[in-house]
């Protein structure tokens, strides 16, 4: 028997993603039928979801905590288990924009289960470019759905400017975001996107989620970031067999009391 695709949210009878609402939960739950599962000597196969969309690419997680918890539930321990993230990576992503008005995803999709960002806990977002693109890209977001309809905004990039910081106004962009996109005001256009990083209102920082929305790709330059580590050479240098005093002269036949040869202390009786 084989539990195949369970997951941390649900569909029915509403769509409610644990994971993003009630982390605590969430773990525990999965924690918990992982455990109980082996015990009954029942297979688990986790939704995709662990690792979706381009992070399978590098590949990485982006529910890091998630895949832990599993390990754990199933082995006891997670020694040996590596969980790269995409904070791991330095990214670059390659836009092709081919259609005027098409858009590339910097939060959320065309999905109806993406969590909304909230403006009472979402304060603003950050988008680095590898250059001025002010004239040629804007920022926009879809809120407030309302049916079928969302209520739009469209922000200029900062003009003069590779970083452009864009803090949300609810009398613009309303109190919950559904999506977030770099559109093309032109067709044929080509970008850079460096990093997107959406800004709480605690100060804290959630990297952005990137997407092809429609009438674009891209492609992900990824490079391993330095491990903080690396090797220090070091000179070994070897002793000469001289003898010192405790003044630094040096002597050939030592007498009574303290002397050093080759980095080590003597008593001369």
């Amino acid at each position: 028997m084989i539990i195949g695709e369970y997951a941390t949210f649900t569909t029915w009878p509403s769509n409610i993603d644990y994971y993003s609402t009630d982390r605590e939960v969430a773990l525990y739950a999965m924690d918990y039928l992982i455990k109980e599962t082996k015990n009954a000597g029942i297979a688990t196969c986790y939704w995709m979801g662990m690792s979706d969309g381009a992070n399978r690419t590098l590949p990485v997680f982006h529910q890091a905590d998630l895949a832990q918890t599993l390990i754990k539930a199933y082995y006891g321990s997670t020694d040996g288990y590596k969980y790269p993230t995409i904070d791991d990576f330095d990214i670059v992503y390659d836009i092709t924009y081919n259609d005027q008005w098409s858009e590339l995803f910097l939060y959320g999709n065309w999905a109806d289960n993406v969590p909304t960002l909230s403006l009472s806990e979402y304060k603003g977002i950050r988008v680095e470019m590898d250059d001025d693109y002010s004239s040629t890209l804007q920022i926009k977001t879809y809120s407030d759905k309302s049916g079928e309809t969302f209520k739009e905004a469209n922000m200029n990039l900062t003009a003069g400017s590779k970083t452009t910081t864009i803090d949300f106004d609810a009398s613009e962009v309303g109190s919950k975001i559904y999506r977030i996109t770099l559109q093309a005001v032109d067709s044929n256009k080509k970008a850079k996107l460096i990093k997107v990083t959406l800004i709480k209102t605690d100060g804290t920082e959630v990297p952005g989620v990137i997407e092809a929305a429609w009438g674009c790709t891209y492609e992900m330059e990824a490079t391993p970031k330095p491990s903080g580590i690396r090797s220090i050479p070091m000179n070994i240098v070897k002793g000469d067999g001289a003898i010192y005093n405790l003044s630094g002269q040096r002597v050939q036949k030592p007498q009574k009391g303290l002397y050093i040869q080759d980095g080590k202390v003597y008593v001369a009786k």
